[in-house]
């Protein structure tokens, strides 16, 4: 028969006096930015087109992070900005907003590769530009501004989730890019020696 050892008990006893909430609630937040950064980028794997990518981002941020409503732009290769997913929603072609490159709509520091925008309120309480919100990240891969997500309702810990998110997405577009470069060449390369 194994009968648990004395010391065993003590161990059990002890544990029970400790506050483990406050021994281990340093460790919450990051693990939980930790969880969803993996549910995003894991259910993102097996997609290539940007614009499914970035609808299940948008859903996976309303999924884990909660919060205000979020907005994804995505660039053309014109340089403008298409506001293409809307709270996870992608928008029909005649829904979608368009900034302009170079255009004073385009919030400052987007171009400029910031890790994220706050954009200041207007004297009259309003936000700049009609986002509405005032926390804007870009996504970078490569030195090149892919789009940017525009998050509302964020707290200093959502930001800081916000700019992870928005680093991978930037990675996560920017191997899609790659991969449709791959599937049009071998593409090409397969008619040609058909001929």
């Amino acid at each position: 028969m194994n009968r648990p050892k004395p010391h065993h008990n003590r161990l059990a006893r002890a544990a029970e006096d400790i506050d483990v909430t406050g021994v281990l609630n340093p460790y919450v937040q990051p693990y939980g930015q930790l969880c969803v950064l993996k549910h995003i980028i894991y259910a993102s794997l097996t997609l290539s087109d940007p614009e499914s990518l970035i609808v299940n981002i948008s859903q996976q941020i309303i999924k884990h992070v909660g919060g205000g409503p979020n907005a994804i732009w995505l660039k053309d290769p014109n340089g403008n900005f298409f506001k293409t997913v809307q709270d996870g929603r992608l928008l029909a072609n005649d829904e979608r907003e368009v900034i302009e490159a170079g255009s004073a709509d385009m919030p400052d520091g987007v171009a400029s590769g910031r890790m994220e925008v706050r954009q200041p309120a207007a004297p009259d309480g309003s936000r700049t530009n009609g986002f509405g919100v005032q926390d804007i990240f870009p996504f970078k891969s490569e030195g090149l501004t892919s789009g940017f997500l525009v998050a509302g309702g964020s707290d200093a810990q959502d930001r800081d989730l916000y700019q992870l998110i928005a680093h991978y997405t930037g990675i996560i577009l920017n191997n899609s890019r790659l991969h449709q470069e791959v599937e049009e060449i071998t593409g090409l390369m397969m008619t040609q020696n058909e001929q």
